[in-house]
This record gives C-alpha cells, sequence and structure tokens, in this order.
C-alpha cells in the first residue's frame, strides 16, 4: 500500500527510465545479493550440500526466481511485480479514472479476498480458471495505497457517517 501511495505518481518527480533504474538499485540488486549470502551462509554451514556444477546452477537459480535461500523474501518478488506494473497503473492515476480505480479495487477484492473466504468456509469451491486476475495478489494493496492517499475524508464527514450506520 505503502508503494502505491508513494510511487503512483513518480512521473511528477522523474521519468519511467528513472524510476526502473532505481527500483532495480533498491530492489532487485539488494534481493538478488541476499538471497546468493544465505545460498552460500547454508552452503556453508552444510545446510545445503552442493554434489555437481549443475546443482549449483539450480540452487542458485532457486534462491533468485522462487527465494530457496531464504523464505522470509517472498515479499521481494511481490514488490517485484507491483514495480513492473507501476508504469500501467499510472496511466489511470489521473483524476477522472477515480471510479475506474474503485472499480478494479472492488474486483480485486471480490477475487481475491470474498471468494477464497467463501470456499474456505462453505463447500462452494472456485477452479483456478474461474477467477478474474485483473487485480492479481499485490497489484490491489498497491491501488488501494495510492486511492486512500489521494481520498481526503474530513474527520467530522468520517465520524458522521459513522454514527449513522
Amino acid at each position: 500500500m505503502l508503494s502505491g501511495a508513494t510511487l503512483m505518481n513518480y512521473r511528477k518527480r522523474y521519468s519511467t527510465v528513472m524510476f526502473c533504474k532505481r527500483r532495480v538499485k533498491k530492489i532487485v540488486i539488494p534481493y538478488i545479493f541476499w538471497s546468493l549470502f544465505y545460498l552460500i551462509f547454508y552452503i556453508v554451514c552444510g545446510d545445503i550440500t552442493i554434489t555437481n556444477a549443475e546443482d549449483l546452477v539450480i540452487r542458485v537459480v532457486n534462491s533468485v526466481t522462487a527465494y530457496d535461500s531464504n523464505h522470509i523474501f517472498w515479499f521481494f518478488s511481490a514488490l517485484i511485480n507491483v514495480y513492473l506494473c507501476m508504469p500501467l497503473l499510472l496511466l489511470i492515476a489521473n483524476e477522472r479514472f477515480a471510479k475506474l480505480r474503485w472499480y478494479l479495487i472492488g474486483i480485486g477484492v471480490i477475487t481475491r479476498m470474498v471468494l477464497p473466504l467463501v470456499s474456505q468456509f462453505t463447500p462452494i469451491s472456485f477452479r483456478e480458471h474461474s477467477k478474474l486476475y485483473v487485480m492479481g495478489d499485490y497489484l490491489l494493496y498497491a491501488l488501494l495505497g495510492y486511492q486512500l492517499y489521494i481520498y481526503k475524508v474530513n474527520k467530522w464527514q468520517d465520524w458522521e457517517r459513522f454514527a449513522q450506520v
């Protein structure tokens, strides 16, 4: 959500090329470094054994592509996916697309939160191919973060609405 709130208007500060360079420097390089660091750490500690060059290549690739060396790095791939979509989301950052943003957030909430919850607590199931991936995984949170950032609510209006419920 913070990435959406702070980065959806990046074009006001710098170009898309600069945005990509900054994201690589701040996210991709540290992710690769720490993934390889933990892989080497586990090899030195004896938790991972490498038998041949092919096994080493597979371990290195899996450490970066599937965060095999340390599972706490799951958020790096989520951030990278959001950052790759940010230039596209930028197209709807204009005020005239506020309804479209709320529509996409609504689709995301229904398909990524409500339907899985219904499947978990009822005998109703949703197959993978029937899900809508318009607002897949963490893209929903980036867009929601931006929408909440720009949506200004007067505190008294907020309390009045809350009291009427």
